[in-house]
């Protein structure tokens, strides 16, 4: 999937634009008309790059930062919050207050204006975004992005982890496996230990592509760490060390035309995989013994393959209600409450699906 010339280029210059303004030339006020008409356009790229849109983030917070019950970054706050947050001004009848606030009825002790303004504040984080959406956007002709593969297809697996010395990976290839150890420089070894799970699957990834081994590959990255996985998911994070891993790993996604996965496993399977070993430069655990990588990872079985007990589980705290199981094949079509999608006549004598509602998982 990819965009026209055209478009492309039309994002760069808006991109460009922003990235004089509030970077370059500094500006904390921005115009609001045009700020939402950029934006906008640059939804309508996402849908084709969904990599960019966690980097619309900054945008859409400074366009809402003018509202009530919006803290410094734009981000929404709760009531306890708002309603903490306004106990710090002179003191008034706070609950009469902030109910009148959230009702819109009055504008509140901050000056904020009932109304949308012709101009808003830039929040911090618009300029990570700005910088994040200018690598991106970095190429002179459109990316391509991988949907699935046409011809050849194949699916890479890299599993990583670190100890606080040392790192170690391992990834499978056509014709057998590769691995990477090391042990962490002095400023590397002060860092956190979500930013050292990820930087290691991101070197592993870096070596990849210097001989345009990403190339349509469909990759996916196991890491130990809950937090380098939800970093990846939600596009950023709040510590920039790890934003800009994540960044690598979307330019590598749009740069090399892969398709990049990162699922969150527990130690254990980390430890019979092999990397926890590599990491402490142990080379003879699990895939290193020339156990087959597939085997440390059941993407093929369904839920119930994996754990036969969960359907009584399940089951146990959903007696009052009849429950269907289905398979995949079923997804599309029992799925979507469809009974029977050869359909049956109409008045019209026109063939229409069938359709039925349940309880469905």
């Amino acid at each position: 999937m990819t965009v026209s010339q055209e478009k492309w280029d039309k994002g760069k210059d808006i991109i460009k634009r922003w990235h004089k303004r509030v970077i370059k030339d500094k500006d904390r006020t921005l115009p609001f008309k045009e700020l939402e008409k950029d934006m906008g356009y640059l939804v309508h790229l996402s849908r084709t790059y969904p990599a960019m849109f966690p980097y619309l983030r900054g945008f859409y917070n400074s366009m809402n930062g003018w509202r009530n019950q919006r803290d410094d970054e734009g981000w929404k706050m709760t009531t306890r919050e708002w309603k903490a947050r306004m106990e710090l001004f002179e003191a008034f009848d706070v609950e009469e207050e902030v109910e009148a606030i959230l009702s819109g009825k009055k504008r509140g002790r901050e000056g904020k204006p009932k109304t949308q303004p012709e101009r808003i504040v830039a929040v911090p984080r618009l300029q990570d975004d700005i910088f994040a959406l200018t690598s991106l956007f970095s190429q002179s002709t459109p990316s391509e992005r991988l949907i699935r593969g046409t011809a050849i297809s194949e699916a890479r697996y890299d599993f990583g982890d670190t100890s606080k010395a040392g790192f170690g990976a391992s990834w499978a290839r056509i014709g057998g496996i590769k691995y990477r150890l090391g042990i962490w420089g002095k400023d590397e070894v002060e860092n956190s230990s979500n930013w050292r799970e990820l930087q290691n699957l991101v070197g592993s990834l870096r070596e990849e592509a210097k001989d345009g081994g990403l190339k349509g590959v469909e990759v996916f990255l196991f890491p130990d760490n809950s937090t380098a996985e939800g970093a990846f998911f939600n596009g950023s994070s709040k510590s920039r060390k790890l934003f800009e891993l994540v960044l690598s790993l979307r330019e590598m996604e749009i740069a090399q035309g892969a398709k990049i996965h990162c699922i969150h496993v527990s130690g254990k399977r980390m430890i019979e995989q092999g990397p926890d070993g590599l990491s402490r430069g142990q080379l003879t655990e699990g895939v290193m013994q020339g156990i087959s990588m597939q085997s440390f990872i059941p993407l093929n079985k369904s839920v119930l393959e994996r754990s036969p007990s969960f359907k009584l589980w399940v089951e146990k705290w959903m007696s009052k209600k009849k429950v269907e199981w289905l398979e995949p094949k079923d997804w599309f079509i029992r799925g979507h409450n469809i009974v029977d999608s050869n359909g049956i006549l109409n008045c019209d004598g026109i063939a229409v699906p069938e359709y039925r509602k349940g309880v469905l998982i």
